[in-house]
């Protein structure tokens, strides 16, 4: 019998995690179209099957693991700082044995996924310097990362008069590094940042993945909430959203490719 496709999957997923986890429930079902937009780009780009061994870094709550899996695919997640919802939630999916707070040395990966990660980062360098060492030479990169030019980014810059992605209260209040948005990237940016990595930037796109209102009224519901209208600043905000240039679109999505060993003398 053939699988139903990946957003009903992704659905259902939602709903079987309700009573458990209802604010994760919530979120998968609010983020919806974003990972179905990493889901369908790494497909598109590089037709992996089976035996591709992916790592999602930074995976946090190993949900894109799991739907990866789904999808017939040889995925891991890594996520150093897991607590322990993380490991009750992986085992709760059945992909405990592929979640992981630590990794082999020396453990490579076909392609990995850089997923809501480098936008969280004060600092690149430590990072990158692990994720590329995990890519196996000629394997690829995958990010996705908010789009530093999306409509709701310049709308932010003329309420709060300023280009940092966080509000100055939030960012002053935080004793997490990791919680809040850092340094966001456009398109030229983050090419740019892959090739001082030393990576080969081979196609990158932005994308419209905000939340539709069904999937917003559906993340209400998973939280046991009414359904929320949906202002006039929200409906204005997605229409004009959609009437964008292809840069102004609110995700980021980037492949790019680790050059292959040099021949051996």
């Amino acid at each position: 019998m053939n699988k139903p496709p990946i957003k009903l999957q992704a659905e259902a997923l939602a709903q079987q995690l309700q009573p458990e986890f209802p604010v994760l429930a919530a979120m998968l079902q609010k983020n919806l179209r974003r990972y179905l937009a990493v889901l369908q780009f790494v497909s598109d780009q590089l037709h992996p099957d089976g035996q591709t061994r992916i790592l999602d870094y930074g995976c946090g709550y190993p949900l894109l693991v799991k739907l990866l899996r789904d999808g017939g695919l040889a995925a891991t997640g890594y996520e150093p700082y897991a607590e322990e919802s993380y490991h009750a939630l992986a085992a709760k999916l059945g992909i405990a044995p592929h979640f992981f707070t630590t990794l082999p040395p020396g453990d490579q990966f076909d392609v990995v996924t850089l997923v809501d990660v480098i936008e969280h980062l004060s600092i690149l360098r430590p990072t990158m310097t692990d994720v590329i060492a995990r890519i196996r030479p000629g394997g690829y990169l995958v990010i996705s990362t908010p789009n530093g030019l999306r409509l709701s980014q310049w709308l932010a810059f003329v309420r709060r008069k300023t280009a940092h992605p966080v509000a100055i209260e939030k960012f002053l209040k935080t004793d997490n590094n990791y919680v809040h948005h850092q340094r966001e990237f456009t398109r030229p940016e983050l090419e740019k940042t892959m090739r001082y990595y030393g990576l080969e930037v081979v196609t990158s796109t932005c994308v419209d993945t905000m939340p539709q209102r069904g999937d917003l009224e559906k993340y209400h519901v998973l939280l046991g909430q009414p359904k929320e209208l949906i202002s006039w600043r929200t409906r204005l905000r997605d229409g004009l959203q959609s009437r964008l240039p292809a840069d102004w679109q609110n995700n980021l999505l980037l492949l790019a490719r680790k050059p292959a060993a040099p021949p051996s003398l």
